[in-house]
């Protein structure tokens, strides 16, 4: 045969030991994928078949892991945007086809056998396109865009609430060296925030710029590309089946190519391969590859999986649903941190709580080191002052001198503790609760489907589990409610406390006429008692049990300034003319087992990690698939046993352009 009769396309030269797997080459593009090694890192190649140009190169990997990352298959997207590349140690990466960034990465929770195999334990990759099947034309016209969304089910009416503001990721917070310092030596980290096990683990959908549960603007606008302004948006990854088979015969697949749906045992230990799907619904067909020592077979015989819960719209909605669910989870845990952190700060930062207990300490220091009386109370000097204008010697010259005394340290005293308090309040009201609320109209919604027909049914839960969630998500809706109001409360307390404090120090430096007092003296005493030492918003944070006598909301009063004398003297008025008036209850049935804020976001996270987990793996269990194949035999001892037909291609030593075919 003449060595010219195929013409090349294009020349390109590859470093050294790089190779090419079964499908590197794309069905729909003139690109190529190279692979190589360097040291434990597999380095990816985009070429372009038309001219021989590298179109982008990176890295998959990483340099401190203590195994080496091997690319054991590939497969591209059916919309032609993105690359999965299976992985050993067992995961999958998602590639952007564009520059090759990294999208996501997918875990493969393969058994511990498999884990302990000699060879590679992954196998094979394949992604299935979902066929279109034509809708017939209704004569209705349908005025309002619903994308395939049922009207009055959780999701649509997320979509008519305004989005939940978003939240600064940890690699978008720029510091003074990265403002400041010069080009190369910016300390900024590229990685994205760690996300916690059970948000990492949580079963989902990839990423949807128009999800109707938070404001993603911030996190979209970083890999923005100028494709996705376009106004037809390629749909050919929805309902797509991403599949992959270890050597024990297992099966992993992925709807959309990420939400996991679980894992098939078909009984044999083999590999799945030759993997191919009908167009007439989700029902995949492939061979048996068993392999012995260094022989290697494949059952002619076809094996059938047939997953009847991908045919209709209810494995879908439940993984929008659970997709949903992540990102409002995701969003209460950072919301519940951050509030922390301004409380009682992180890092470097010192919280808003530590300034009180601090000050009310150099006083006691000053009580014993300069004037020595021991046994004193710092709180009971300043309770005297307060109700007699007296003070104490050490108390009237901690006041009288000092950086903190200074009007510029009361400033930035007054400034941070400000700023804490009213964060937590709009946190709390306009973040927390909302979030909450969302979330448990999404599980309410999931917990009805029990009374709905048969395949509903089929979803797996633990109903235990998932109701305490949904206790959980009530309660952080009542004690989101009630920090607000118990920051506001303390705010208020606060103002009175400075304006006294201001008061008393000048009138340390001699007496003025327009020195007169503007405080609230109860309220100054309030915040002497619960909120200069210790805060009753410590509760919130820490793992002490909530007491609901403390916990007592603010009353609304119409043109009365909350916590003011006038509203505590407008209740009592109110219960002099009617002797029935009671204080209404708490509601302390929602704070028997909650601890803190903290504990509730990560239980809610954990319990609905774990239900919507088993219940994703539905499509996969033995009672919702259908497997047929050929009978389980001594195939896995010998596996020549079972095939009547073998083909074998094998070269002659004589020469070297006789083949024999048997």
């Amino acid at each position: 045969m003449d060595s010219n009769a195929y013409p090349a396309l294009a020349s390109i030269h590859l470093p050294a030991h790089s190779r090419l797997l079964r499908d590197s080459c794309c069905p729909d593009k003139d690109i190529v994928l190279v692979f190589s090694h360097l040291g434990g890192l597999e380095r990816i190649s985009l070429y372009h078949t038309h001219n021989g140009t590298k179109i982008w190169e990176t890295d998959v990997g990483d340099e401190a892991a203590a195994t080496s990352t091997q690319v054991v298959g590939i497969s591209w997207s059916p919309d032609g945007r993105s690359i999965a590349l299976l992985l050993n140690p067992p995961r999958i990466s998602l590639l952007s086809i564009q520059d090759g960034h990294t999208i996501s990465t997918l875990r493969i929770n393969v058994p511990e056998e498999v884990e302990r195999a000699e060879q590679s334990p992954l196998a094979g990759i394949s992604w299935f396109r979902s066929e279109n099947r034509a809708k017939k034309p209704s004569t209705i016209p349908d005025i309002f865009r619903r994308h395939n969304i049922i009207t009055g089910s959780a999701e649509s009416i997320l979509k008519n609430l305004p989005l939940l503001d978003p939240l600064q990721e940890e690699s978008d917070k720029y510091t003074a060296t990265n403002l400041f310092a010069f080009q190369g030596s910016q300390t900024r980290s590229q990685s994205k925030t760690q996300l916690p096990e059970a948000i990492s683990s949580w079963p989902t959908l990839s990423a949807d710029p128009k999800s109707p549960a938070v404001d993603s603007s911030i996190q979209t606008k970083q890999h923005s590309k100028p494709e996705d302004s376009l106004d037809e948006v390629d749909e050919s990854n929805i309902n797509s089946v991403l599949m992959v088979s270890d050597v024990l015969g297992n099966v992993y697949s992925f709807l959309d190519g990420t939400f996991p749906l679980g894992m098939i045992k078909l009984g044999r230990q083999a590999s799945f391969t030759a993997v191919e799907k009908s167009n007439s619904g989700p029902v995949f067909f492939g061979h048996y590859k068993f392999r012995s020592g260094t022989f290697e077979s494949t059952c002619i015989e076809p094996t059938i999986i047939d997953m009847p819960l991908l045919v209709n719209r209810k494995m879908r909605d439940f993984a929008r649903l659970s997709s949903i669910a992540r990102d409002l989870t995701w969003y209460i845990i950072r919301v519940v941190q951050e509030m922390k952190s301004v409380w009682y700060g992180s890092g470097n930062t010192t919280g808003a709580r530590d300034i009180g207990p601090r000050w009310v300490q150099t006083l006691k220091m000053k009580q014993t080191e300069q004037f020595g009386q021991k046994g004193t109370d710092p709180i009971l000097d300043l309770t005297y002052l307060l109700t007699t204008g007296r003070a104490s010697r050490p108390l009237e010259d901690f006041l009288g001198g000092g950086e903190q005394m200074s009007e510029r340290g009361i400033q930035k005293w007054e400034s941070i503790m400000s700023d804490a308090l009213i964060k937590l309040r709009d946190y709390s009201e306009k973040r927390l609760v909302p979030a909450c609320q969302r979330l448990q109209l999404v599980l309410e919604e999931i917990s009805a489907w029990k009374l709905l027909p048969l395949e509903f049914g089929m979803f797996d839960f633990d109903t235990a589990n998932y109701e305490q969630s949904i206790r959980h998500t009530n309660r952080g809706i009542v004690l989101g409610s009630l920090l607000a109001s118990v920051a506001r409360r303390e705010f208020y307390r606060f103002r009175e406390f400075i304006a006294w404090l201001r008061f008393e120090v000048a009138n340390t430096h001699g007496p003025a006429e327009n020195n007169v007092p503007r405080h609230d003296i109860l309220e100054v005493n309030h915040y002497l008692m619960s909120g200069l030492g210790s805060s009753t918003i410590d509760k919130w944070f820490e793992g002490e049990k909530l007491d609901p006598t403390d916990l007592e909301p603010m009353p609304e009063a119409h043109g009365v300034e909350l916590g003011s004398l006038a509203s505590t003297l407008r209740r009592a008025k109110i219960a002099a003319l009617d002797a029935k008036y009671q204080v209404p209850p708490m509601p302390t049935n929602h704070l028997k087992e909650v601890k803190s804020l903290v504990l509730i976001s990560d239980d809610i996270a954990a319990r609905c990690q774990s239900s919507f987990a088993q219940a994703a793996a539905a499509p996969s269990s033995a009672r919702n698939i259908c497997i047929r194949g050929p009978p389980t035999s001594s195939a896995e001892a010998n596996p020549r046993l079972e095939f009547q037909f073998r083909e074998r291609i094998e070269q002659l030593e004589a020469s070297a352009e006789s083949t024999f075919i048997h």
